[in-house]
C-alpha cells in the first residue's frame, strides 16, 4: 500500500443553500485489498468536497441535481461516477451510497483526460423523433424534440438509453461530418458532437453560417442535396440548411421572404413546396409544419403582397394541417379557410350593426353580433361563449317581412388575439382530413419577431 508514514488529513467545509431536498451521498474508499484510506479527497467540484475518515468512511450533503463525484488519493487512479437526476428518484431516505475502490499507479507518468462540456437532461416520453443515426455496435444517435427543447440521445435497438444531452438550441437537423463528428444546427447556432464510449459529447459551438462546410462535402453527392442544389442556383445565394431535405424547405422558404417579394418568387415558391411535398410525403410534411419556423414567412408572403388574392401555391399544403385560422395584420383581419381553399381579409371598416335585434344574448348564453364590411356590403355575424368565437358569413334574403338572413360559410377563430412586437398568437383547430386534430396554440410571425412554433393545448 502506497500510505505514507505521516498522512496529513485535509478537512474542507463548504456551505451549500438548496432550494430542493437534500441529498445524502456517503460510503466508502479503499483500495484493491479492501483496505480503508483515509485522508482521500472525494469532491464534486474544486470547492465541494470532503475527505475520508480514519475508516476510509465519508459523507456529503448535496442538492437533488444531476452530479459527477470523484475519489482521488495520492499515488492511486481517481476514479469518477456520474449520476443523473433519473437515478436520485425514490431513494429511500434520500441516501445515496457510492464506494469507491481505487487502484494503485503502474507509472508515474502524467496523464491528461479531455472531455467535452456536458449539458445534462432527462427527457420524457412525449419526445419526438427528428432524425436518427445507426453508429457501430448496434447503437442509435437520436435528434429528438419535447416541448420546444431539443436532445440528441444514444440509445441502444432495443430503446434502452444509454445516455442524452441537452441542446442549448431548438436544432432542426443532424448530420455527420467529413471527420465522424456530428453536427447539429438550429437558426442561429450549430454543435459538433462526438459519441466516445457510449457517451454523447459537446465538443464546440460555432455560428450556423458555417455548419454547411462541415458536412455539406460529406453529403453533396445524397439525394437529400440534390433535391435542393437547383432550387439554390436559382435563388443566386447559399443556404445552409437546404442541404437537409427534412428540414431545408425551412431556408429555401426564408430566404425568398427575405428577398423581395415578387410574382416571380411567389411562382418559384409554389415549385418547391410542391416537389418537397412530394419528396417526403404527406404525414412527413405536417411533421415539419407542425415545429417549423417558416410558417410565418410563409403567411407574412401572402399577406403583405396580396391580401385579397387567392394563395394557390399553398392553399391547398399549408391550410391543410392548420384549418381555419385567424390573425390580425396591421389591424386587418386575416382568415384561411381550409375547407374552402380560401383567404379573406377584412380591413378595418368591418364594422358592428347596431341595428334593433342585431346584437343580443341568447338563452344558452352565446352572445350574437353581426357586422358589415363598409368596402364590399358583405354581412357577417359572430356568435361569442367564453373563449369560444364562431365567425360567419351571412347571406341576406328578402321575405314577406322584410329583410331576413341565412348563414353561409362557417370561420372558426378565437376570442383571444393578442399582438405583441408585430406577432399574433391565436387558437387554431386541427381539420378533419389533417392528420392532427389536436388543438394548437399558433405563434406567427408577421414583422420582426422570435420565431415560429406551435404547442399543445387541451382539445
Amino acid at each position: 500500500m502506497k500510505i505514507p508514514a505521516l498522512t496529513i488529513l485535509f478537512s474542507f467545509c463548504w456551505t451549500l443553500s438548496f432550494s430542493q431536498a437534500l441529498l445524502k451521498v456517503e460510503g466508502m474508499v479503499v483500495d484493491q485489498n479492501g483496505q480503508a484510506l483515509p485522508g482521500a479527497t472525494v469532491r464534486v467540484s474544486p470547492v465541494l468536497g470532503t475527505t475520508t475518515d480514519e475508516n476510509g468512511f465519508y459523507r456529503l450533503n448535496l442538492s437533488k441535481e444531476a452530479f459527477a463525484l470523484t475519489a482521488s488519493f495520492v499515488g492511486y487512479t481517481p476514479q469518477t461516477r456520474q449520476f443523473y437526476q433519473v437515478d436520485l428518484q425514490n431513494l429511500e431516505n434520500n441516501t445515496l451510497s457510492i464506494h469507491f475502490t481505487l487502484l494503485e499507479d503502474v507509472a508515474d507518468l502524467p496523464t491528461a483526460t479531455v472531455t467535452g462540456k456536458r449539458i445534462e437532461k432527462i427527457y420524457q416520453n412525449n419526445h419526438q423523433i427528428i432524425r436518427d443515426f445507426e453508429l457501430a455496435g448496434d447503437y442509435l444517435l437520436l435528434l429528438l424534440q419535447e416541448r420546444g427543447q431539443s436532445f440528441l440521445s444514444l440509445q441502444t435497438e432495443s430503446g434502452d438509453q444509454l445516455d442524452t444531452l441537452q441542446l442549448p438550441f431548438k436544432s432542426f437537423t443532424l448530420h455527420k461530418g467529413c471527420t465522424g463528428a456530428f453536427h447539429v444546427a438550429g437558426n442561429w447556432e450549430a454543435m459538433e458532437i462526438s459519441v466516445e464510449n457510449k457517451q454523447i459529447f459537446s465538443l464546440k459551438t460555432y455560428p450556423v453560417e458555417n455548419f454547411e462546410e462541415s458536412i455539406l462535402p460529406c453529403i453533396a453527392s445524397t439525394p437529400d442535396f440534390i433535391l435542393y442544389k437547383n432550387h439554390l442556383s436559382k435563388l443566386n445565394q447559399t443556404t445552409y440548411l437546404a442541404v437537409d431535405r427534412y428540414t431545408g424547405i425551412n431556408t429555401v422558404l426564408k430566404s425568398i421572404a427575405d428577398h423581395e417579394k415578387t410574382a416571380a418568387s411567389k411562382t418559384y415558391l409554389s415549385e418547391i413546396i410542391s416537389e418537397y411535398y412530394l419528396a417526403v410525403g404527406q404525414d412527413r410534411f405536417y411533421n415539419i409544419i407542425e415545429d417549423a419556423r417558416w410558417t410565418g414567412d410563409l403567411f407574412e408572403l401572402a399577406v403583405t403582397n396580396d391580401l385579397m388574392a387567392k394563395v394557390s401555391y399553398y392553399e391547398n399544403i399549408v391550410t391543410k394541417a392548420i384549418s381555419t385560422a385567424a390573425f390580425q395584420h396591421e389591424g386587418n383581419w386575416v382568415i384561411f379557410d381550409h375547407q374552402n381553399d380560401s383567404l379573406f381579409y377584412f380591413s378595418p371598416s368591418l364594422v358592428e350593426l347596431t341595428t334593433q335585434s342585431i346584437s343580443y344574448t341568447r338563452e344558452d348564453g352565446w352572445k350574437e353580433v353581426m357586422y358589415q364590411d363598409i368596402s364590399t356590403q358583405r354581412i357577417y355575424a359572430t356568435f361569442e361563449k367564453k373563449d369560444q368565437l364562431f365567425f360567419k358569413e351571412v347571406i341576406p334574403s328578402t321575405g314577406a317581412t322584410g329583410n331576413t338572413y341565412s348563414l353561409a360559410n362557417k370561420y372558426y377563430f378565437p376570442k383571444e388575439i393578442k399582438i405583441k412586437n408585430g406577432a399574433a398568437y391565436f387558437i387554431a383547430q386541427g381539420a378533419s382530413t389533417s392528420p392532427y386534430r389536436q388543438i394548437y396554440k399558433q405563434y406567427l410571425v408577421l414583422e420582426d419577431g422570435e420565431g415560429v412554433g406551435r404547442e399543445r393545448v387541451k382539445p
